[in-house]
């Protein structure tokens, strides 16, 4: 009886044993299934990844190719951003340049200058007298002063296109020595006869006018102080990095080559905003100094960094013509140093 009990006893809890698996397995996701579905994740995967790998470096350039040649304007578009980014890099670092050098640019005492040093406005202009452009950026400059606009001008003589320019350029300068208040009067007259007279013709015809007495005038070509300003001007063009004449600096803000006299009242008016002038408009109106040479005229391709404003000797008795014209390529270059 005792071990009939004990049976019943083992069959119960073999039942409660059962049951409780059972149960226990109801409430547990299959693990086999959520593996098998993993599995086949990392096998789709896997066979992607081997799929990508078929395509070769050949294959990837003809599809580009395709592209481009299918959608052209990407590569305008990529390049003209390109152009862009390094304009803008270019722009920024000459504007830090100009600031670097303000007080060499608005504080020689070497410089001819009009107006008051405290006016709204700052123009510093950059010229050679036998450059066209110069000429036509002298008439805006002119026309500021008549018009007795608030501006403080500073006048730098930077003579590129050889010895006649630099004779031109030492006169002016010598004028401003032996009479500062005469200065204004020579150089706009300078820069306004285009007639067919010689250099000396013309400066003895305006020292007449302004009653400049010219044996004391042509004494100061010599004068160690004129050479100090025009090589000064020159290093300044070169720190700066502007390549042409005419080059006009308004408050601060760099034009290479002419710009019309609404323009400079436009960028004066904006009071010190820089106000974005299309300066692509401006390459042919200026004298490009990657095509001069002041010493040898051997060839039309001397970078700023090789002008020298020393190495041209100067004849104060020539009578050598000036060209007025507005190309580079048709200015007289023959007077070599001897």
């Amino acid at each position: 009886m005792k071990s009939k009990n004990i049976f019943v006893l083992l069959i119960i809890l073999v039942i409660a044993f059962l049951g409780y698996s059972f149960y226990k397995g109801s409430k547990t996701p299959s693990l086999p299934q959520e593996n098998s579905k993993t599995a086949i994740i990392e096998k789709s995967s896997k066979k992607t990844d081997d799929d990508s790998k078929t395509i070769t470096k050949a294959e990837v350039k003809d599809i580009i190719k395709e592209e481009i040649k299918d959608n052209p304007n990407i590569v305008i578009s990529a390049i003209e951003s390109h152009m862009s980014k390094q304009q803008t890099a270019r722009d920024e670092k000459i504007q830090q340049l100009v600031v670097d050098f303000k007080d060499q640019l608005l504080s020689d005492k070497n410089d001819p200058t009009y107006g008051n040093s405290n006016a709204k406005n700052s123009i510093v202009s950059f010229y050679d007298y036998n450059c066209g452009y110069c000429k036509k950026m002298s008439e805006v400059l002119k026309q500021i002063v008549d018009n007795k606009q608030d501006a403080y001008i500073v006048f730098k003589e930077l003579p590129i296109l050889g010895a006649n320019s630099l004779k031109a350029s030492k006169l002016a300068l010598g004028v401003y020595k032996i009479a500062p208040e005469k200065f204004l009067d020579f150089h706009f007259a300078l820069m306004e006869d285009n007639s067919n007279s010689s250099l000396d013709q013309k400066v003895k015809s305006i020292c007449k006018t302004l009653k400049i007495d010219t044996t004391q005038l042509y004494k100061q070509i010599d004068d160690p102080s004129i050479q100090s300003a025009l090589d000064q001007n020159l290093e300044i063009a070169r720190g700066i990095g502007f390549r042409s004449t005419p080059t006009v600096i308004i408050n601060d803000q760099l034009i290479p080559g002419f710009i019309s006299y609404d323009q400079v009242i436009s960028i004066m008016n904006s009071n010190n905003t820089v106000t974005k002038v299309d300066t692509t408009t401006n390459i042919n109106n200026n004298t490009d100094l990657t095509k001069v040479d002041t010493t040898t005229n051997v060839n039309n391709n001397t970078d700023l960094a090789k002008v020298d404003t020393k190495d041209a000797t100067i004849d104060v008795k020539s009578d050598a013509k000036p060209q007025d014209n507005d190309s580079i390529d048709s200015i007289d270059l023959t007077q070599k140093k001897q």
